[in-house]
């Protein structure tokens, strides 16, 4: 009887876990979706269940019982209700003591039940076995500042000062309380007393809280007096014996950013002190992400229990609240998912809360001009739709605003940066790129599948809707020969607009910093970081955005698009394919040839020694700067010329195929051919069949070891000596160049001159005395045959170029007598070498300006007759120094210890036979005139332009020739009485100078102007 009830019970416990675990799946999607009731009355069901159907004894019942519990106890704590949650806890725990989940979920109910003891042991004790709970660790040290500041409450409420504390702030309160229009007591004077009172003795925050003073502070957090209350709060929330925000603070704050009425600064003010809260661990860990019923029931209509996190982040995606926060609010709410997301837990308890800090950042982008007062103009009935619709002088002016604020809105721009600086730190964070990239599913087996959400396709979005609205400009193309062949429109990256003005009419800011596109490439190669997000961007044809921004004419842009191509090829193999066998650009083939993989660079390196010989000159020039593929070819060529020792090229390869892989072979071998190919074209370009190029990576290397290296690399290898043997085998032929031996053991005479020319010349009587008093110092030890001049001979540091060449800036000091030539006892003669080298400070000097960039080293300016140059030079330059050739269409300017420092073809034509130029101290001045009345945009070909509105205000002030006021017609002096009349309303600030409020001072007669 009893095993038949056994048998009988036990197909009947198989039918209740299989309804259990299907209660208990539906449960678990309960609370994915945030219904934490509905969860829980599911959990409910399923312990029921267990408990009326089966055998507590039975296998894997246990085990379901404690899973339910823990489940149940999570969604008790959302619901904040810690009591129940804390119970469901220990009945796990008396189940599975080393359960970590249960552990953590029972601190954090002891820690909202304000039991710190219990908090601390029970989170200690969870990450003791292991807890993979990210806030584990904050949430911990919460507890202790919290527990800490018990035990300061406790010591003080046992002393003296303690209670002199206490009696000062309820004093303090009782003032403010009694502050009305009859009482002389001034508010503000009160709060900055308190405030001086929790700065000077740390511990009575800890009495601010137990007085709960919160709500007769929080009175004044006006307007008027706004400023004192947000000092205190951030006075009271740092340093020593911080105490964390209450819930009523929370909630005062989040009242405030979410009421239509309150101004714009209340608003900036509470939003700036919950940026500060989210960078304070104990706020970002427990107090701005606990589920709160009291905060809830401070604001009406927003649930019966609020996450303040959770509904600040609702600001941002509800369009109605939107609209009513100001951009300057918006970047503070940046800041604010900033903060969570640098800390370790923020990724995942933002997750947790369902906020998605990237996408949202991303739609704040995009609906930038929908907050307040972004672009107001944007749908003001009253401004025109086009520009033929116009009809009055008010409405074209509100018009023209409206569209250069449509091209640049600097308080947008300034918000758009934020969010992408944001954006860039965010997707450098792994965990919380993927917990916002990727969904993970289970498929009806059990599996766990991952697959891409939408936000690395609005990513993709984003970055090609600013490529789109990128401005264009005329840019040179480059022929196979380097010169500029013909001129094509181009995008550059800008954070304005296109528009068919340029930046005429935009005030932009400084060129120099990085655009929107340059930011959201950085945020892209970001993302590549993780494998399968490239894998995702691979999918989502990127390779079409890649091929846009290559072409472009910032040549920062470029660059950052071959660190793209870099992330991507490593991460997805079947990109590589993709390029390697379509049509790609001498970019993508750069990019995956210095992603460093043998594997990958040997297909680029066939492909490039392919391109090299037709290629356009772009491309050359690309694949030839500094950085790129040359660059990295050379370095990997010295490095096996170093390596080799005193091995040619073919014996070097010979001894590493057994120690080295064939595909790093291949790529020394291909470096070899692309080294040759480029200088071969170089020289056929420039038509020297020996010269060596410059400029881009072969400047990196220098004249002599390009030379060595072709040597190398063809054969004819030139062994160098060490430098003293360069230096003795240089110091004989000097010495044996007129057809003397040298005696042995002797050193050679130098010659009078540069290197051996004889140089004569007469000397003053005065130096002929100097040098005979320098004659004692410099000839000592008679009988020996050595010169002993100070600098006499070569140095081994000054002398001596690198490869063992002569330095032609050889230093010897001149003595001489009367007759030229100083004799010692045994004949050998003491002949001139001229010292060219510069004084110290000249020295100084010159490299300080050869480090300069070199855009810093020319200016210019313009009038309508002719061109102004200003090139900088070193301090010490003299004119003999200076060389500057003009001709009708080209510029050289060169320094005779340097060579040239510009040279190149000039925009426009000039009248260079009436040129002149001046040196001025650390400048020369060069006079260019015009051949026409056209102004210039750049003064040489191909050189950086100036903008419109640099151009025009040129134009404004060119030097044109004006008649004086007497001579002026009637008509013209009414205008300029009247411009004089203006001109004081504006200095006196009874017109805004910005505002056209009189046309005629911009129409011409022919306008009928009067």
């Amino acid at each position: 009887m009893y095993l038949q009830r056994g048998a009988t019970s036990r197909g009947e416990d198989e039918s209740a876990l299989d309804l259990v675990l299907v209660d208990l799946r539906r449960a678990n999607e309960m609370f994915k979706i945030m219904d934490f009731r509905g969860a829980i009355e599911g959990y409910d069901r399923c312990l029921r269940l267990l408990s009326e159907s089966s055998d507590p004894a039975e296998p894997g019942v246990g085990e379901m019982r404690h899973k339910l519990l823990c489940n149940r106890a999570a969604a008790w704590l959302r619901e904040d209700n810690p009591r129940e949650a804390l119970r469901d806890c220990k009945s796990a725990i008396e189940m599975d003591g080393d359960d970590p989940k249960a552990h953590h979920r029972g601190g954090v109910a002891s820690l909202a039940l304000d039991d710190y003891g219990e908090a601390i042991r029970m989170l200690a004790k969870s990450l003791s076995l292991g807890s993979k709970e990210s806030d584990a660790k904050a949430l911990l040290q919460t507890s202790e500042l919290l527990a800490r500041n018990e035990e300061t409450l406790v010591e003080l409420g046992q002393s003296a000062a303690g209670e002199e504390v206490l009696n000062a702030l309820c004093s303090c309160c009782e003032r403010l309380i009694g502050v009305d229009d009859d009482n002389d007591c001034d508010a503000s004077e009160v709060l900055e007393e308190i405030v001086g009172l929790v700065r000077q003795n740390a511990a009575s925050k800890v009495l601010f809280e137990r007085a709960n003073l919160w709500k007769a502070f929080l009175f004044y957090f006006t307007d008027s007096y706004g400023d004192e209350v947000a000092a205190l709060l951030r006075e009271i929330a740092s340093g020593p014996h911080a105490v964390p925000w209450p819930p009523a603070v929370t909630a005062r704050l989040l009242a405030t950013l979410l009421d239509a009425s309150s101004s714009d600064r209340e608003k900036e003010r509470c939003v700036d002190l919950l940026q500060f809260a989210s960078s304070i661990p104990a706020m970002n860990s427990w107090f701005l992400v606990r589920p709160s019923r009291h905060v809830a029931s401070l604001l009406v209509g927003h649930g019966e229990v609020v996450v303040p996190i959770h509904l600040l982040c609702t600001v941002m995606e509800n369009s109605s609240l939107r609209a009513t926060i100001p951009a300057s609010c918006a970047e503070g709410i940046v800041q604010i998912l900033l903060n969570f997301c640098k800390t370790p837990h923020g990724a995942d308890v933002l997750a947790r809360e369902h906020i998605k800090p990237i996408g949202m950042l991303v739609s704040m982008f995009e609906d930038a001009n929908t907050l307040k007062g972004a672009f107001d103009e944007l749908h003001d009935p009253s401004i025109p739709s086009h520009f033929d619709r116009i009809s009055t002088a008010e409405e074209a002016e509100k018009f023209l605003k409206r569209e250069k604020k449509r091209m640049y809105n600097s308080a947008v721009i300034d918000l758009k940066h934020s969010i992408l600086d944001a954006l860039k730190e965010m997707v450098s964070k792994k965990r919380c790129l993927s917990n916002e990239a990727f969904i993970r599913e289970i498929t009806p087996l059990g599996k766990t599948s991952i697959k891409p959400s939408g936000l690395l396709l609005n990513l993709l979005s984003l970055a090609k809707q600013l490529h789109s609205m990128s401005p264009v400009k005329s840019t040179p193309v480059l022929g196979q020969d380097g010169t500029p062949k013909e001129y094509e429109k181009r995008h550059f990256a800008a954070d304005f607009a296109r528009n068919p003005f340029g930046d005429a009419l935009i005030d932009v800011k400084d060129a120099n910093e990085e655009t929107m596109l340059h930011k959201l490439v950085d945020i892209l190669i970001g993302c590549c970081s993780t494998r399968n997000a490239a894998i995702t961007l691979c999918s989502k044809n990127i390779h079409s955005l890649l091929r846009d921004l290559s072409a472009y004419a910032t040549e920062t842009i470029v660059e950052k698009t071959v660190r793209l191509y870099k992330c991507l090829f490593l991460s997805c193999q079947a990109f590589v394919s993709e390029i390697l066998s379509g049509e790609a650009d001498m970019v993508a083939f750069t990019g995956l040839m210095l992603t460093g993989a043998p594997e990958l660079q040997v297909g680029a390196m066939n492909k490039i020694i392919v391109m090299l010989s037709s290629c356009s000159g772009d491309d050359f020039a690309w694949f030839t700067k500094k950085g790129s593929g040359l660059d990295m070819c050379m370095c990997l060529l010295c490095h096996c010329r170093s390596d080799g020792e005193s091995k040619s090229f073919e014996e070097y390869v010979d001894s590493k195929k057994s120690s080295t892989s064939s595909s790093k072979l291949e790529v020394i071998k291909l470096s070899r051919s692309l080294f040759l190919h480029c200088l071969e074209r170089c020289r056929l370009r420039s038509g020297n069949k020996a010269g060596v190029p410059r400029g881009g990576a072969w400047d990196t290397f220098g004249h002599s070891e390009i030379i060595q290296m072709e040597g190398y690399l063809t054969g004819k290898v030139s062994h160098r000596g060490s430098p003293s043997e360069v230096k003795s085998t240089a110091i004989s032929q000097l010495g044996t160049r007129e057809g003397a031996s040298p005696p042995s053991g002797r050193p050679a005479a130098l010659q009078q001159g540069f290197f051996g020319s004889k140089k004569s010349y007469r000397r003053s009587s005065k130096g002929k005395a100097a040098a005979a008093k320098k004659l004692p110092s410099a000839v000592q030890h008679s009988g020996h045959t050595e010169a002993r001049a100070e600098g006499c001979g070569f140095r081994e540091s000054e002398g001596m170029e690198e490869g063992g060449t002569v330095n032609p800036c050889l230093k010897c000091e001149v003595l001489e007598e009367e007759t030229g030539t100083l004799k010692e006892e045994d004949g050998v003669e003491l002949k001139v070498v001229w010292d060219s080298t510069p004084s110290g400070d000249i020295k100084k000097h010159r490299t300080t300006w050869a480090n300069m960039d070199q855009r810093d080293k020319l200016s210019w300016s313009q009038s309508s007759t002719e061109v102004n140059a200003i090139v900088k030079v070193p301090k010490g330059t003299k004119a003999t120094d200076v060389e500057v050739v003009l001709t009708p269409t080209r510029l050289l300017v060169k320094l005779g210890w340097y060579g040239r420092v510009f040279d190149g073809p000039l925009s426009r034509r000039c009248k260079a036979s009436e040129s002149w130029w001046i040196l001025d101290g650390e400048q020369i001045e060069i006079c260019i005139p015009k051949d026409d009345k056209h102004f210039w945009r750049s003064l040489f070909e191909g050189g950086q332009m100036k903008s419109y509105y640099e151009v025009l205000q040129e134009l404004v002030h060119a030097d044109e020739p004006a008649q004086s006021y007497e001579d002026l017609p009637d008509e013209a002096k009414d205008l300029v009485d009247e411009l004089r009349e203006r001109q004081e309303l504006v200095s006196e600030g009874l017109i805004d100078p910005d505002i056209f409020d009189d046309f005629r001072c911009v129409l011409s007669d022919g306008d009928g102007a009067k």
